[in-house]
């Protein structure tokens, strides 16, 4: 996966990006991929479902960043934010997919924080697949 194939899968199911954007939205992407904070799930060889997160110990301060803003992740952090998801269809199988790999990266992380796409509704999610 590249930042291009990302790019492309969210302009197919999450969305498009302005023009302006596109830069800063691949370049963005290619950091993430760089960075090991991009998650894909694939089902008969086609990409469905994809997630960006960041581990960081303060996920009120990543919600002021603006939509492309790349921020290095604090990998002692019990918190993974959720930063963009986008899936062909959301389920059961597939949150559980993201977060048995995130799991298994940081067998530290406690809590998912997201945010709703308008920035100001906050969701929080305790880990539930394994516990300690």
């Amino acid at each position: 996966m590249n930042n291009i194939d990302v790019v492309k899968f969210i302009i197919q199911y999450g969305g498009g990006f302005k023009n302006k954007d596109l830069s800063d939205a691949s370049f963005y992407f290619q950091k993430m991929l760089g960075a090991g904070r991009v998650i894909g799930l694939y089902e008969n060889g086609s990409l469905i479902a994809i997630m960006l997160y960041t581990l960081t110990n303060n996920p009120e301060v990543n919600k002021l960043l603006d939509t492309f803003d790349y921020v290095e992740q604090e990998l002692e952090s019990d918190t993974v934010l959720i930063d963009k998801v986008v899936a062909v269809k959301w389920n059961k199988s597939i949150r559980n997919h993201f977060e048995s790999v995130l799991i298994e990266l940081y067998p530290n992380i406690e809590y998912a924080v997201g945010y709703k796409t308008d920035g100001n509704r906050q969701f929080k999610s305790r880990r539930r697949l394994c516990t300690r």
